[in-house]
């Protein structure tokens, strides 16, 4: 998606950190819509970004909310 997810990787493997992605499917076809950055330990979305670091789009902000409430996760303040 054109961002540098794997400088994230040494706190992905100390678990500081999970990176999850938000796809979608349409005919088969599957599109990574957003990455997502989360605190593990306090279970908060830190980061939200979509293709070249982009803020997410309404449509994929509302996704993301009902799944984090779904989960259990809170939304920081990453805007």
């Amino acid at each position: 998606m054109r961002h540098y997810v794997r400088t994230y990787a040494t706190s992905c493997i100390y678990k500081k950190t999970t990176i999850w992605s938000m796809r979608r499917e349409i005919n088969n076809i599957t599109k990574r819509i957003l990455t997502i950055e989360i605190d593990p330990t306090t279970r908060t979305i830190l980061q939200v970004r979509g293709k070249c670091n982009s803020k997410p789009n309404k449509k994929s902000f509302i996704i993301l909310k009902k799944w984090a409430k779904k989960e259990g996760l809170k939304l920081g303040k990453y805007k």
